[in-house]
C-alpha cells in the first residue's frame, strides 16, 4: 500500500527547506516509511509529523548522527512499533524507558554502546548486527518484556550470561558469529531462564565447553555450537526439555554422554569434527534419538553398525564421508527412512531387514560385487552411482523396489 500525498508533501518540504537540509530522503509505502541521509541535528523532527497512521516500520538509513536516543521517535512511536537503524555510523543508542518501541534492530553501524533505561516494559524483540559492541549491554536486564536477543557478527568476546537470568519473558537469544572465547554462567537459582528455549553460539572461537550449567534452563530445547574451535565437551547435560544439540564443525575427537539424561533429544549434530568413534554411552543417553548426523568424521566399523542398531527411533542417519569399509547389517533398522553411507571405504552391502520405503544412499564408495538378495524389499531407493558397480534403483519411479534395476560397471571415477 502506498501514500501517493507523502510523495508530494516531501517533494514539497523539500523545496521550501534551506538547501543545509534539502539533502534527506523521505519515502512512505508499504507500511514502511524509510529514512535516508538525516541529520536531527540540523533538519530536526518536522518530518516525523508527516508519517502516516498506516505505517508500523520505520527505516533509517545513512543517518548522520554519532548517538540516537530513540525518544525523540516519540511522535510516530504510538502507531509505529519497529525501529531499523542500518547503515549508518551511529556509536550510541539510548532507549528510554517511555519509549513504546516493540522492535529495535540496529545493523552495519558503528555501534559500541547502547543503554536501556530501567523499567521498559514495551520492548520485545532486540537485534544487533555488525556492530563493534565488545560486550553484552549491563542494561539489558531493564528489558522486562523483551522474548527475543540477536546479538550478531558483532566483537563480543566474553559473555556473561547471569545477566540473561532475570528477564522472565526471553525465549531466544543468539549471539553467532561473534568472537566468544569464553561463557560464564553460575546463575542455579529456581527462577532462571523461566523461558528460555533457543540458545545459539553459532560461530564463535569457544574451545571448551562446560554442559552441566545449562542445565538450569528449564524450558530449553536448542544448544546450538556449532562452528567454533571446541576441543573437549565436559559436563552432564541433564535436561527434560533439550531436543536438538548442535555440536557440529568443530574439532572433536571423543565425546562422552555418559551420566547424561536428555530422554527428549531427538537430533544431536556431530558432523565435520574429528570422531574415530561414537560417543561414550551414546545409546543409554539418547535412546529416542530421531536424527544423528555424524557426517565428515573419521569412524571405522569397529562395532559401529552394531551401537547404531540399538537406536530403535532412529528416522535419518548420515555417516557419510567417513572410513566405514563394510555395510553389513543383521538386525532390522525399526524406524529407518534415510540412511546416507555415501563417501566411505564401503565394500561390502548387505540390508536384508528393513522398514516400508527405506532410502539408501551408498553412492562413492567401493562396493564390487552385488546379490540383489541382499537387499530387503522395503527399501524403496537406492543410490550406488559412484561404485565399480551401480545396480541402484529408485522404486519410486520404477514402481516396485529393483526387480527392474540394471547393474552397470563403471568405466572411471565419478566421485571426486
Amino acid at each position: 500500500m502506498s501514500f501517493p500525498f507523502c510523495s508530494v508533501l516531501c517533494r514539497l518540504v523539500l523545496l521550501l527547506t534551506p538547501c543545509s537540509i534539502a539533502a534527506f530522503q523521505f519515502k512512505c509505502a508499504d507500511m514502511i516509511c524509510t529514512i535516508s541521509k538525516w541529520t536531527p541535528s540540523e533538519d530536526g523532527t518536522f518530518l516525523l509529523d508527516h508519517v502516516p497512521d498506516e505505517n508500523f516500520v520505520l527505516r533509517l538509513l545513512h543517518l548522520k548522527t554519532d548517538s540516537l536516543n530513540v525518544g525523540m521517535l516519540s511522535k510516530v512511536i504510538p502507531v509505529m512499533g519497529t525501529v531499523n537503524v542500518e547503515n549508518s555510523p551511529v556509536k550510541s543508542v539510548t532507549l528510554p524507558a517511555s519509549s513504546n518501541v516493540t522492535f529495535l534492530w540496529v545493523r552495519r553501524t558503528h555501534l559500541s554502546e547502547i543503554t536501556f533505561e530501567k523499567d521498559n516494559v514495551q520492548l520485545e524483540n532486540l537485534g544487533i548486527a555488525k556492530s563493534r559492541l565488545k560486550s553484552v549491554p549491563a542494561t539489558v536486564v531493564h528489558l522486562e518484556a523483551v522474548k527475543a536477543i540477536r546479538i550478531v557478527e558483532s566483537h563480543l568476546s566474553t559473555v556473561n550470561l547471569n545477566v540473561f537470568g532475570t528477564l522472565r519473558r526471553l525465549e531466544q537469544l543468539d549471539l553467532s558469529r561473534n568472537k566468544i572465547g569464553f561463557l560464564h554462567l553460575t546463575v542455579t537459582g529456581p527462577d532462571a531462564f523461566p523461558r528460555l528455549n533457543s540458545l545459539f553460539f553459532t560461530g564463535n572461537r569457544l574451545v571448551t565447553v562446560s554442559l552441566h550449567p545449562f542445565n538450569v534452563m528449564p524450558a530449553l530445547e536448542t544448544l546450538d555450537f556449532a562452528t567454533n574451535r571446541i576441543v573437549r565437551v565436559q559436563g552432564r547435560l541433564l535436561s527434560a526439555t533439550m531436543a536438538t544439540l548442535n555440536l557440529g564443525q568443530n574439532r572433536l575427537s571423543a565425546v562422552s554422554c555418559c551420566g547424561w539424561n536428555v530422554s527428549a533429544l531427538s537430533n544431536l549434530q556431530l558432523n565435520n569434527n574429528n570422531l574415530e568413534e561414537l560417543p561414550v554411552c551414546m545409546e543409554e543417553a539418547i535412546p529416542n534419538i530421531t536424527t544423528l548426523n555424524l557426517m565428515s568424521n573419521a569412524l571405522s566399523n569397529s562395532g559401529i553398525w552394531d551401537r547404531l542398531l540399538t537406536l530403535r527411533r532412529l528416522i535419518v542417519l548420515n555417516v557419510s564421508y567417513n572410513r566405514l569399509t563394510s555395510a553389513v547389517f543383521c538386525a532390522e533398522w525399526v524406524a529407518m527412512q534415510n540412511l546416507d553411507m555415501s563417501h566411505n571405504r564401503i565394500r561390502h552391502l548387505r540390508v536384508p531387514l528393513a522398514r516400508q520405503g527405506l532410502d539408501i544412499d551408498v553412492g562413492c564408495n567401493l562396493v564390487e560385487e552385488f546379490d540383489l538378495d541382499d537387499i530387503s524389499r522395503n527399501v524403496s531407493t537406492l543410490y550406488m552411482h559412484g561404485n565399480p558397480i551401480d545396480c541402484g534403483w529408485n522404486g519410486r519411479e520404477l514402481g516396485n523396489r529393483g526387480e527392474n534395476a540394471q547393474c552397470k560397471r563403471a568405466n572411471e571415477a565419478t566421485c571426486s
